[in-house]
């Protein structure tokens, strides 16, 4: 922080070739420790749930590919939270899954039975025990699916794009907003039982294939 101003307590998970610990209101950065990383693999997601801290890398060789998931204690990161290497790691307020091949199982991490995924989705966020994400990979527009955690039941979804985030019971997409788009663009959202919420016009494409939703129905 540049100037003295209320404390918010805050403290960040910050990834990429290395995994930090940021101090919001100080600016300080405490290294967590990490497994070898090989020369093309990056910390590239981070959840939060319960108390309970993940980091999951990801490399790029023919494709992008899911390494592994490691589990955070204090500034140790070292443990691998399962022996199966994922091909995706999604989490929610309450739980944290990877999933597994062959079979195309959501495995939560706390525990519990695995779960069959319809063949080809691919999951990208997950809020109240739903996972979303899009049921065709490969095509554009990707048409968009809802899958529910405990049993694999298909759920009814709106639209077709790309999933940006999920969070407090619904989730944003965009369509047509690609990083080629010029100009405006619009980013839809629904709730997870499938009822359209609303419409956000933002003035140029979204940055980047992930986006974070706020309590107070703002995306960011």
């Amino acid at each position: 922080a540049a100037t003295a101003g209320p404390r918010t307590g805050l403290r960040l998970l910050v990834g990429g070739e290395r995994l930090q610990r940021v101090d919001f209101d100080t600016g300080a950065v405490a290294p967590i420790r990490l497994p070898r990383l090989a020369r093309d693999e990056w910390v590239d997601a981070l959840a939060v749930v319960r108390g309970h801290e993940y980091a999951a890398t990801a490399g790029v060789s023919c494709s992008f590919e899911r390494r592994r998931v490691v589990v955070i204690r204090g500034n140790d990161a070292t443990h691998t939270v399962t022996a199966a290497t994922p091909s995706d790691f999604v989490s929610d307020e309450t739980q944290a899954w990877t999933v597994v091949d062959p079979g195309h199982q959501l495995n939560p991490l706390a525990g519990g039975r695995r779960v069959a995924l319809p063949a080809g989705f691919a999951p990208a966020a997950a809020t109240d025990g739903v996972i979303v994400g899009n049921l065709t990979q490969g095509m554009d527009p990707a048409e968009i699916g809802a899958v529910r955690s405990s049993n694999g039941a298909v759920l009814p979804t709106r639209g077709v794009g790309l999933v940006l985030g999920a969070a407090h019971g619904r989730y944003v997409w965009s369509a047509g907003c690609g990083p080629s788009t010029h100009g405006r663009c619009e980013l839809d959202s629904a709730s997870v039982s499938g009822r359209h919420m609303h419409t956000y016009r933002v003035p140029r494409p979204p940055g980047s294939p992930t986006g974070l939703l706020s309590p107070d129905a703002a995306v960011r």
